[in-house]
């Protein structure tokens, strides 16, 4: 059998063994210019380091932010945080993001309550941002307003009041602000007290706009 049909042979039945026998792979093409026009999903991803997002008092928490483009990560970014007590103020620092992200600290909480880590940065001069909170005993959260003596009685009064005064709608068209397809109504009814009024004398004002043909739009 000639020598290169020998080889052929060998290396068909045994590429593991000998690979170097096989053809050479097709060189890859560049990649296409429109592809280069495609733009990445961006994403800040903030996450405690409990799975379930729930701590116990007295128990630290760490956030550990990563920014990924088409779920890859993006290093060298500079990245915005601010961390503590959620809904108070927070100071503001910067930070540069290693690839396998960055770990931030959240100290902790000794009553109920949530701690919360905002993130922002810059990708291709657009701003994304992502948060990420830890909750401390939340089941034990209680409300801290309390209920005043006369609360039921306040509003019940209030309705009956509202009940006692006729509606009295009015609607008037105001040519000015129509166009050729939505006509513009000014609306006004009464109401109780002067506290409410727009325009004078115990009445609520505001503005309506309908259609004036409804057969020209689908579905009505």
């Amino acid at each position: 059998m000639h020598l290169r049909t020998c080889l052929l042979f060998v290396g068909l039945a045994f590429p593991a063994v000998f690979p170097l026998l096989l053809p050479a792979a097709t060189p890859i093409t560049p990649v296409p210019p429109q592809a280069t026009r495609r733009v990445a999903t961006v994403q800040v991803r903030v996450a405690p380091d409990h799975r379930d997002w729930t701590y116990q008092l007295g128990e630290p928490a760490r956030f550990r932010i990563m920014v990924t483009a088409d779920n890859e990560p993006i290093d060298a970014i500079t990245v915005r945080y601010t961390v503590g007590p959620e809904l108070m103020p927070s100071e503001s620092k910067t930070a540069v993001l290693p690839l396998d992200g960055l770990v931030i600290e959240g100290g902790t909480m000794q009553v109920p309550g949530f701690i919360r880590c905002a993130v922002e940065t810059e990708v291709a001069g657009k701003i994304y941002k992502g948060a990420g909170t830890a909750a401390y005993a939340p089941e034990r959260i209680m409300p801290l307003q309390t209920e005043p003596d006369d609360f039921d009685e306040f509003w019940q009064r209030g309705r009956s009041d509202l009940a006692s005064v006729p509606l009295e709608a009015k609607l008037t068209l105001l040519p000015e602000a129509c166009t050729a397809t939505v006509n513009v109504y000014h609306v006004g009814v009464r109401t109780i007290g002067e506290g409410w009024t727009a325009f004078g004398g115990g009445r609520r004002c505001g503005l309506q706009a309908s259609i004036r043909s409804r057969h020209e739009w689908p579905g009505w």
